[in-house]
């Protein structure tokens, strides 16, 4: 049995027989990899507390038949102040969801990993936990293939710049559309407002992770970034982002606060 060493983060898990886990592991060098994780549901296992999600290890592994085999790992990073924090957790799961449901399994992608990690660090540090992962969510859109269109209408191509009236975000159009081809469109639409076409150009012009964590995001637009990201989601993977809704409900929940 072929065997090798990985370092990666582990996005989910779940349980597998009576005492396995079964782990989503987003390594940098080999891309996703599905790890199975023997005896990890015992607490005296060793590999109990390291199979865990936003866990970053250095895995040693066998080549299995079904999943790759978890011999011995031993964790890097753990991330504590974020899972101390509701909301920071949310957004970090949020993220690993994200970077699972756009992904392969096996299909490297060393530059999608580094901004992953690089995020989870800057996010335990963050002032504007919600603009940072706003801005980190778009980067993996694009670096994923799913950015949607939004500086040229889905459906004839003209800029949006050379035509005149409000142009809308049509989800299952993949982007967004000018105020001409709206008129006759019949699906969900949502306004894009310059103050929205703004900053998603100005997020898009971020180059680093450290560029995106002192940038900031209105208030007033949050809402409008999470359901454009939420509907865009939805469209191209035809289901909901758990984490999503969760997100949802603590925004809410916040509100009610205020």
């Amino acid at each position: 049995m072929a065997s090798f060493s990985a370092r990666g983060l582990i996005l989910k898990r779940y349980p597998l027989g009576e005492k396995d886990k079964l782990c989503i592991l987003f390594t940098h060098t080999y891309g996703k990899l599905r790890v199975s994780a023997r005896g990890a549901r015992q607490s005296s296992s060793k590999l109990a507390g390291v199979s865990e999600p936003m866990v970053i290890l250095d895995a040693h592994l066998h080549q299995g038949t079904t999943f790759q085999v978890l011999v011995q790992a031993e964790a890097i990073e753990t991330f504590p102040v974020i899972k101390t924090d509701i909301v920071l957790i949310s957004y970090a799961m949020f993220l690993l969801e994200l970077v699972d449901r756009l992904t392969e399994d096996e299909d490297p992608a060393s530059d999608l990993y580094e901004l992953l990690v690089r995020t989870l660090y800057l996010l335990g540090a963050s002032r504007d936990p919600a603009s940072l992962v706003l801005a980190a969510q778009w980067h993996v859109l694009h670096l994923t293939g799913y950015m949607p269109r939004i500086r040229e209408c889905c459906m004839c191509d003209s800029r949006l710049d050379a035509t005149a009236g409000l142009p809308f975000y049509a989800a299952h159009r993949g982007g967004v559309i000018c105020h001409r081809c709206a008129d006759g469109y019949r699906g969900e639409t949502l306004a894009f407002t310059r103050p929205l076409q703004s900053v998603l150009h100005a997020i898009g012009d971020l180059m680093t992770p450290a560029d995106w964590s002192s940038f900031t995001v209105a208030d007033a637009l949050k809402p409008m970034l999470w359901q454009l990201v939420r509907s865009h989601m939805k469209a191209m993977t035809d289901r909901d982002l758990k984490t999503m809704v969760f997100l949802d409900a603590l925004r809410f929940d916040a509100i009610g606060k205020a």
